[in-house]
């Protein structure tokens, strides 16, 4: 999850490496960062526009 999406997309991380720790393995991915952002805020905006543009969750959390 990202809690600030903008924050995210502000980044000038080159690379990033996501794990995937599913049942105990370990695959190591390296994504280059403007692909990866770009990714990111694609599955965002259709997320955002599958729930009216409001994206709901915990009041205490902030968003």
């Amino acid at each position: 999850m990202i809690a600030d999406i903008d924050k995210m997309m502000a980044m000038s991380v080159d690379l990033y490496m996501p794990v995937d720790v599913t049942d105990g393995h370990r695959d190591f991915y390296v994504v280059p960062g403007g692909n990866l952002r770009a990714r990111v805020r694609e599955r965002h905006d259709e997320f955002m526009a599958s729930v009216g543009g409001d994206r709901k969750g915990n009041v205490d959390m902030p968003i």
